[in-house]
């Protein structure tokens, strides 16, 4: 298989980070610490995982995650329950309010790359449109495969 299309993409990708967005790091996406802000993420994407499936996602220690669990339930973002098929196994779920918040701040970041994109030409908003869109389907695609 030919990468270099994907290759070529993952690059200006990287170079738009760089150069777009990295102006944009004093404004934060989150009011959370980056860690905090990815775990809450990915239990949105995947409520209900073990601290070892959450610790493999976030490529942590089970010890790290432990402590950024801690912490987010500490805050009464995360509630752990027990596995009803497995009684040995904790589960960790992401509270309604968490959700919310994240949506949130997911919904503000959003907003800036759309009022960035709007100041390029017609041509390229099209062009990123449909990339940013195929993209998505790929990246949703792969998590099914997961």
């Amino acid at each position: 298989m030919d990468y270099s299309i994907f290759h070529e993409d993952l690059r200006d990708l990287l170079l738009f980070n760089e150069v777009i967005l990295k102006p944009f790091q004093h404004e934060s996406i989150s009011t959370l610490p980056t860690m905090s802000f990815r775990t809450l993420c990915i239990l949105m994407l995947h409520d209900g995982l073990t601290l070892n499936e959450l610790a493999k996602l976030l490529c942590v220690s089970k010890q790290r995650c432990s402590v950024l669990v801690k912490r987010l339930e500490e805050d009464s973002y995360v509630t752990y329950k027990q596995d009803e098929k497995d009684k040995r196994k904790m589960r960790i779920y992401i509270n309604e309010e968490a959700s919310n918040m994240i949506n949130d701040q997911l919904e503000s970041y959003a907003m800036i790359l759309e009022d960035l994109m709007k100041k390029a030409p017609n041509k390229k908003q099209v062009k990123l449109l449909k990339k940013v869109h195929e993209l998505h389907l790929c990246i949703k695609e792969c998590e099914e495969d997961l």
